[in-house]
């Protein structure tokens, strides 16, 4: 079954000390039946990569070698052209207490009614609440 995946997640596969059992797991699933994201995770882990490597976490060879593998991996980036979409969005986020960010990923598994996974707190309360499965 396809889900969304959020950074918090895919930040377990690249970073080497965060990696989990549950996660290889939802790596598995990913590469059995793909994935779907808003456009916004290329550059949140973009931007994860890149502070890992300041912080001596990762060497840019590494963070290169990543950003390489991410690329391929079967997700599918969503771009919303519907001129609502931003307003449900920004009604999302007020509603749950969201970043527009964050909102943008319960708003694919809700438009999508596929599950969401990450491991973001505040997320996962809002998808509860909204009764969007978790993966």
């Amino acid at each position: 079954m396809s889900f969304v995946i959020d950074c918090s997640i895919l930040l377990t596969w690249f970073l080497p000390d965060e990696a989990t059992e549950a996660t290889r797991g939802l790596y598995a699933e990913l590469t059995a039946n793909g994935a779907h994201a808003p456009i916004l995770l290329r550059y949140e882990i973009t931007n994860a990569l890149i502070n890992a490597e300041r912080r001596r976490r990762i060497s840019a060879a590494f963070r290169s070698g990543a950003l390489r593998d991410i690329s391929q991996l079967p997700i599918h980036y969503d771009v919303p052209t519907h001129p609502m979409a931003m307003d449900s969005l920004v009604e999302l986020a007020a509603r749950h207490r969201l970043t527009v960010y964050d909102a943008s990923y319960l708003a694919l598994a809700l438009d999508r009614r596929i599950p969401l996974a990450t491991f973001d707190k505040e997320i996962i309360a809002a998808a509860r609440s909204l009764s969007v499965p978790l993966f």
